[in-house]
């Protein structure tokens, strides 16, 4: 990626709930927005049971999306595990690809074993697709190139890519988590972040600290390859 990002750029994170975005992507959404890449949250669910908590969660979303640089947010507004339809979903999110633009998606890995998690993955998955697709008639082809998913609860086995980054990373990251305040603290979410961070940069990373991906698509020239390694090391081999 050169430093002077095209004006088209654009990295967006389909998100299940508020605190997700910053737990699996915090790190490489603040470096892409260093290099001057546009980067975009959806919000699938509000992440919240109870309606009146939904405000409350929708700003510590905005602060946390403003300690990380990003630069719109995007609320679908669907209740946290009462999505009923798949298809309704993806049809949503299709329309905000559509009208967003993204030129790289970050998911949910599709075995992350949390419901609402599971469910985004394969909705964002039909989503990327059913946005451009031929039954859509549109004149343009589609400006996704890149499609990368990301771990929450359930860590990646056998990761396909890694962006490795150091301390002062791991702290912004750390203070969008703790905006999220009952989460971080029912959760400890920064600390839960910081160990995950720690081990993929022991394990696969450059540096001290890593997230990790799994590659659906993936070309050599989208806008976040330098910043991710697409060859990391396996654990317990050698050469």
């Amino acid at each position: 990626m050169n430093d002077a990002a095209k004006p088209s750029d654009h990295v967006v994170v389909v998100a299940p709930h508020p605190d997700d975005e910053a737990f699996g992507t915090g790190g490489i959404l603040q470096h892409a927005a260093a290099k001057g890449i546009r980067t975009s949250v959806v919000f699938v669910t509000d992440g919240e049971l109870h309606t009146d908590h939904i405000p409350i969660r929708r700003d510590q979303a905005r602060d946390a999306a403003s300690i990380l640089h990003i630069h719109d947010t995007y609320f679908l507004g669907y209740a946290a595990r009462k999505m009923r339809s798949w298809y309704d979903v993806a049809s949503e999110l299709a329309i905000v690809f559509r009208d967003i633009e993204p030129t790289i998606v970050l998911l949910p890995h599709v075995a992350e074993t949390d419901l609402d998690h599971h469910m985004v993955s394969m909705v964002g998955s039909e989503a990327t697709w059913l946005a451009y697709s031929p039954h859509q008639h549109l004149a343009k082809a589609s400006p996704i190139s890149t499609v990368l998913c990301y771990e929450i609860w359930t860590p990646i086995q056998r990761p396909g890519a890694v962006y490795s980054f150091q301390e002062d990373i791991m702290a912004v990251k750390e203070a969008a988590l703790q905006c999220y305040t009952d989460e971080d603290n029912r959760y400890s979410l920064g600390s839960a972040a910081r160990g995950l961070g720690a081990y993929r940069g022991s394990m696969y990373g450059e540096a001290t600290f890593a997230e990790a991906f799994l590659i659906a698509s993936y070309r050599s020239d989208s806008r976040l390859s330098q910043l991710i390694n697409t060859h990391p090391d396996t654990p317990g081999t050698e050469g």
